[in-house]
């Protein structure tokens, strides 16, 4: 029980499932078992005579089925770099030498 409370503190204070799996207190599938079931118990405490689990269940996979399709990354400002090659070469010249040669660009973003 007190492994279950830690997990729900580190939710509830914004971290990723693989954070917390991470730990060791927890792998990752039964982490959205777990989630899941902390979206009914914050429910159940808002409106106590609210929806019983199924029927909790039932709107909640329909709410998901309306939501976007969109890979959302969930990361702490800077915690992450992405890069990306800008595709074809571009031609630079060597000051020195005189010599043309081919450069890759890639860009390089932090995550906000």
């Amino acid at each position: 029980m007190f492994t279950i409370r830690q997990i729900l503190v580190r939710m509830r204070q914004g971290d990723r499932d693989r954070e917390i799996a991470r730990s060791g207190l927890m792998g990752r599938k039964k982490l959205g078992v777990l989630r899941h079931q902390a979206a009914l118990q914050e429910y159940k405490e808002r409106e106590p005579d609210g929806f019983q689990y199924s029927w909790f269940c039932d709107c909640y996979r329909a709410w998901l089925g309306r939501q976007d399709l969109v890979m959302r990354q969930h990361h702490r400002p800077g915690e992450q770099c992405f890069i990306d090659y800008a595709g074809m070469t571009v031609p630079v010249t060597d000051p020195g030498m005189g010599e043309l040669r081919a450069a890759q660009i890639f860009v390089a973003v932090l995550g906000a």
